[in-house]
């Protein structure tokens, strides 16, 4: 069965409650996933917020997420173009755990 990859290019990108970048978030960073739609046929950048810091480069990830930890509006770098991107508006927190250590 084809399903959706989730391989992490960014464990851990600075990011900031602000579009100027004069405020970071102290309390958590940026996960940059390169996802693979089922059957390879789209490949796209997301971008959630984490207080993890176990991902490793490279590395696939589950699906899992912590609801109860909900940020706010953020900013950040893009670490290839260095161009200052919205991040989300609103999102929970992404904590995937490596496939390979499920």
């Amino acid at each position: 069965m084809a399903r959706e990859r989730n391989v992490v290019l960014y464990p851990r990108v600075e990011i900031f409650s602000d579009p100027e970048r004069q405020h970071p978030i102290e309390d958590g960073w940026a996960l940059i996933l390169e996802t693979t739609s089922p059957g390879g046929a789209v490949v796209e950048r997301r971008i959630f917020p984490t207080t993890q810091s176990h991902f490793e480069v490279g590395k696939e990830v589950a699906w899992e997420w912590n609801g109860a930890k909900v940020w706010g509006a953020a900013w950040y770098r893009d670490p290839e173009n260095g161009t200052l991107e919205p991040a989300w508006s609103s999102a929970a927190e992404f904590v995937g755990r490596h496939l390979d250590e499920i």
